[in-house]
């Protein structure tokens, strides 16, 4: 009977147990926005009866338990319509919610009487306690990160995925095991990566670098690690919140917690207190005043403590005045890493939505770091930083095991099959020719094995000196090498059947200074007024003025031999000895020293000392290439010395010149971004004018930045001279505050171009009016002094995301029938 009894006992207590345990209902899932298919950090997530609340993870996951039941669950978050999901009462289940935008999210605060809105109190606060809060303010920190990225197509619609190369990609593609989204959509993806760095910040000055210790790429046109290696590392994916202005891709974006918060944003208090982690924090909504501008909407949670950014969720949407893209998403959470002061970002998740252009597909990028391991106000030499990004020997091994210990999160399933699938389109036929067809488009080169022919631009042109000008040129790539390059063009003109040639040679000595040694020789028809040795013009410009009616054109014979290098960071030098000969083929002669003699033909040697300084920005090694990417807000300076010898490899000239330059781009505030380049040159010596500086003109309906476009070619030749060139870009200041501009997202700028100089009367006198048959000679102009030249301008750009068009007032020299006015056009892609 005890026995009995016993087991009776039991028998009821795991009977209650049970009952107790499946009487619950617990809901695990994740929430996603259904554009994006990312997950939606930091979302609340409630059962309706009101007893129970979380909140989602970074990732977007959560879990929650009610009571015996609950079978309704609510998704509540700022930017977002609340979601109400039936769930299975008393069960344990998971499940999948996906949150829609909204397309406005705060209505205006109504006040009465002398009521603030409660949020600025908190705002005030936050702005307060900046220089406390903000991480980048510490001596220095260090940390590791971990960063990884996916691109992927999607929105693909039937009638692409019809298209023959596209049908073929899918078809190499195991149908079973193809990618979609948790919504369902087919993606295709086409890059992934892995990264794990050293990362180190000093402060005043301010000063960074990262060591990439590893990564792992796989890559849809990707033919070499190296290069893309530099560009994925956590550095260009880091954004310091309390900065003012937040520059992105080229644009400014302002910050919801810049200095003049109230001019650019509504804020809204949601939350008095909320705890997240182990902090109670203000739970603050915000959104542009003006939708056009470029800032945010989104989220933030401030600590109660120390009014710090603690959780940032932000989005900018396709009403903001952005090209090509349909929304981004900046998710952000913060850490303290000294004790009642200094935060840092350990967790940013960035999502980027291209959308559909046509019958195109759009394109979703996502990235993602974590900071951790973080070493405090431990400074580093200033040396330590004479190289931003540095590659370790060992960065691009392909060992497995490696990222088993440093991956700071696991893969999920669908990143593990991603690497896969990507090895597998990459191999397709039709996804090879394709990257080919792209990189010709990007590059102006077709790769046949270790040499590249191009450019398609210059195959072909027709003047009155040439004729039918025909031409080819290659190059060699990093197939052949890495550490060694040269180029070569081939041209022939039918009118003048003559062969014109230019061939450049070069290597690096030392990678790490980049130290280049070179040689080259040409001989080819140039223009004086278009031809400049330091200051090249862009490829459309040169190729647009090898047609028609060629200006003073000669024909230029040149050899040279150069050395280039790195004295320490941030001044290049360049030491270059050059020997060129100009023959005219228009009327000109020049009085030689004796002032009895005419030539027509120059010969000149020299040796050029140039330096270059810029102590701000990075430098990034593509194949054989060094691509400088300035740091925004920092000038870069250059100076030559040019020395002419006379009898030294056949030289006519002793001379002296002497150049500089400054370029600068720079914050305005409220009223946009300002370029300026000054650049000044002085020749005290006694030459003729094509040894002078002719003033860069422009004959094209063509904007070109390096001109002043409103001059003729050759109108004005100085031995001394500066120029200012400013562009501003008003940045929304006046087209998002005007209904039609606002709607159609023109953008307005204003330029001008500044030039005062002139010509001492021995450079003029060395050129007669007439040969020694008495017929004219080509003369040249130089400005009047005390009156510089100028023209003025303003425009639109971004008429169907693409055109740009200046108006242009040229303001004096209108004498000889130079035009007041002139309407010049230009094609310019930007965000």
């Amino acid at each position: 009977m005890r026995s009995k009894a016993h087991s009776l006992l039991l028998s009821i207590f795991l009977a209650f147990v049970f009952q107790s345990s499946f009487s619950q209902t617990i809901v695990r899932g994740k929430v996603l926005d259904i554009e994006t298919n990312e997950g939606v950090s930091f979302c609340k997530v409630f059962f309706t009866d009101g007893q129970k609340t979380t909140s989602t993870d970074f990732e977007g996951n959560f879990k929650i338990q009610g009571p015996p039941g609950s079978k309704e669950i609510a998704f509540a978050f700022y930017g977002y319509d609340t979601l109400f999901r039936t769930v299975i009462p008393d069960s344990n289940q998971y499940i999948v919610v996906e949150l829609s935008p909204k397309k406005k999210t705060i209505q205006k605060v109504v006040l009465k009487g002398n009521q603030e809105n409660p949020a600025y109190r908190v705002m005030r606060q936050v702005i307060a306690n900046k220089e406390k809060n903000d991480g980048y303010l510490l001596k220095a920190f260090q940390h590791e990160s971990y960063s990884k990225i996916e691109i992927d197509v999607d929105q693909m619609s039937q009638k692409f995925q019809q298209r023959k190369p596209v049908a073929k990609i899918l078809a190499g593609l195991d149908s079973n095991n193809r990618l979609k989204s948790e919504k369902g959509t087919l993606l295709l993806p086409v890059f992934f990566s892995e990264t794990h760095s050293e990362y180190f910040y000093n402060h005043n000055p301010n000063l960074y670098r990262e060591n990439i210790l590893r990564t792992r790429i796989s890559g849809v046109g990707i033919t070499d690690g190296t290069f893309t290696s530099q560009l994925i590392g956590s550095y260009f994916q880091t954004y310091n919140a309390y900065n003012n202005w937040l520059n992105i891709a080229g644009r400014d974006f302002v910050s919801p917690v810049t200095d003049r918060w109230k001019s650019y944003y509504d804020y809204r208090l949601d939350e008095s207190l909320e705890q997240v982690g182990d902090k109670l924090c203000y739970k603050l909504s915000f959104e542009p005043k003006r939708e056009q501008d470029l800032a945010f909407s989104g989220t933030m949670w401030i600590t109660q403590d120390e009014y710090a950014i603690k959780q940032l969720d932000v989005k900018i949407g396709k009403s903001a005045n952005l090209n090509f893209i349909e929304k981004v998403n900046i998710t952000q959470e913060f850490t303290q890493v000294v004790d009642s002061g200094a935060w840092l970002a350990n967790k940013t998740r960035i999502v980027l939505d291209v959308e559909e252009i046509g019958n195109n597909p759009g394109i979703i990028a996502k990235s993602y770091v974590s900071n951790y391991n973080y070493v405090i106000n431990k400074v580093k030499p200033i040396p330590f930083f004479d190289s931003k990004i540095v590659l370790d020997e060992d960065a691009l091994d392909k060992d497995p095991s490696y990222w088993n210990t440093h991956r700071a999160d696991s893969l999920t399933d669908e990143e593990l099959r991603v690497y896969g699938m990507i090895d597998t389109i990459k191999s397709l036929p039709v996804v090879k020719t394709y990257t080919e067809l792209v990189d010709l488009a990007i590059s102006g080169y077709k790769s046949i094995g270790k040499i590249d022919i191009g450019p398609p631009l210059g195959l072909y042109a027709f003047n009155d000196i040439e004729g039918h000008r025909i031409s080819l040129g290659v190059r060699t790539n990093a197939k052949l090498s890495k550490k060694f390059f040269a180029r070569g063009n081939l041209a022939y003109g039918t009118e003048d059947a003559t062969f014109k040639y230019k061939l450049d040679a070069k290597t690096r000595l030392v990678k790490r200074s980049y130290t280049i040694l070179g040689a080259s020789v040409s001989r080819d028809i140039e223009q004086i007024g278009v031809y400049n040795q330091f200051n090249r013009n862009n490829y459309l410009f040169n190729a647009f003025n090898r047609w028609g009616t060629l200006r003073q054109p000669f024909m230029l014979t040149e050899q040279k031999v150069y050395l280039n290098t790195d004295l320490f960071k941030g001044v290049r030098q360049l030491l270059s000895l050059e020997r060129r000969n100009f023959d005219a083929l228009f009327p000109f002669r020049y009085y030689k020293r004796n002032r009895i003699h005419l030539d027509s033909s120059l010969q000149v040697s020299e040796l050029i000392i140039g330096y270059r300084f810029s102590f701000k920005e990075s430098n990034l090694f593509n194949d054989f290439e060094r691509i400088s990417v300035p740091m925004a807000n920092k000038p870069v300076f250059r100076f030559y010395g040019v020395f002419g010898f006379s009898n030294f490899l056949g030289g006519q000239f002793a001379y002296q010149k002497f150049f500089a330059d400054i370029k600068h781009n720079f914050r305005l505030g409220v009223l946009g971004r300002t370029n300026y380049k000054l650049r000044a040159g002085f020749t005290p010596s006694l030459l003729p004018y094509p040894l002078l500086e002719s003033h860069l003109g422009n004959r094209t309906i063509f904007y070109n930045e390096a001109s002043f476009n409103m001059m003729g070619i050759f109108e004005f030749v100085s031995d001394r001279f500066a120029s200012l060139s400013i562009y501003h870009d008003f940045d929304g200041l006046i087209a998002n505050r005007v209904p039609l501009f606002k709607r159609l997202k023109w953008r307005f700028f204003a330029t001008a171009n500044l030039l005062t100089g002139g010509v001492s009367n021995q450079n003029r006198q060395i050129i007669p009016m007439t040969d020694e048959n008495g017929r004219s000679l080509a003369q040249f102009n130089g400005l009047e002094p005390n009156k510089p030249y100028a023209e003025m301008g303003y425009g639109i750009s971004n008429i169907l995301k693409f055109i740009r068009i200046d108006f242009l007032h040229r303001v004096n020299y209108l004498q000889n029938g130079a035009s007041p006015f002139g309407v010049k056009v230009s094609v310019q892609f930007s965000l």
